[in-house]
């Protein structure tokens, strides 16, 4: 088996990255090879790999032994479209080449999350690991101390909170609104305290609170409400 004409790689495997907007050739290493594959028939793979996180790549797998039940070439995908990673056949090189501008698409949204997507990554995965905790643990009820506490707590949560949503590049009516939801988080969670022992409310505090975690301010808090939450922790089962 000859390996592909370089003509041949660059129109269907690195003109999508030539036409990307967004991507350069340097930022890729592009590479062919021949290898066996579990039949022990010779196959061409061409990994595209992006320099700066290997994990994220395209490999083209090419057959000259396959037939009418299994298309020449196959591709396998990092990031996928549903997964973090996916495979397919193809009939015509065309259809790797179209397959690769998509790829392209969604490894330029996964390496380029946003701080409020970054933020929400890391409070969910505290909040996760919270409600994990409390869902093992008994129901009992808050001490004084830990209620006056608690409602210092919503206190610091409303007050950093609107802050920063009065400080944001929201229009006023957006701020408004946003003003008017967490009051009403705010509300629930009052009111609550007075009736739910510690373990409900704890977890309520969890979900209530995960939706403001898409800024600074808010997950710093958050931060405090996911300590205050541990301190108060009722043992174990």
């Amino acid at each position: 088996m000859e390996l592909f004409r370089q003509t041949f790689i660059n129109r269907y495997l690195l003109d999508p990255i030539i036409c990307s907007d967004r991507f350069e050739l340097t930022d890729f290493t592009v590479n062919q090879s021949i290898s066996m594959d579990e039949s022990m028939d010779d196959v061409i793979i061409i990994p595209i790999v992006f320099r700066a996180a290997p994990k994220h790549s395209f490999v083209v797998t090419y057959s000259d032994s396959s037939n009418g039940n299994h298309p020449p070439f196959t591709w396998r995908a990092s990031p996928g479209n549903h997964f973090t990673s996916e495979s397919s056949g193809a009939n015509e090189p065309h259809e790797i080449r179209n397959n690769i501008s998509d790829w392209l698409s969604r490894l330029w949204e996964d390496i380029t999350v946003g701080p409020a997507g970054k933020y929400i990554n890391a409070a969910n995965a505290q909040l996760e690991q919270l409600i994990s905790q409390l869902e093992e643990s008994e129901d009992t009820p808050f001490t004084g101390q830990e209620k006056n506490e608690a409602f210092e707590q919503i206190e610091n949560l409303k007050e950093l909170l609107i802050t920063h949503i009065e400080t944001s590049a929201l229009e006023a009516e957006e701020q408004e609104e946003k003003i008017k939801e967490l009051q009403n988080d705010i509300d629930f969670l009052r009111s609550t305290l007075q009736t739910m022992d510690k373990k409900g409310w704890l977890i309520t505090l969890a979900t209530r609170t995960s939706k403001w975690a898409a800024s600074e301010h808010g997950t710093k808090l958050l931060t405090s409400i996911v300590d205050f939450s541990r301190k108060c922790l009722p043992p174990s089962k």
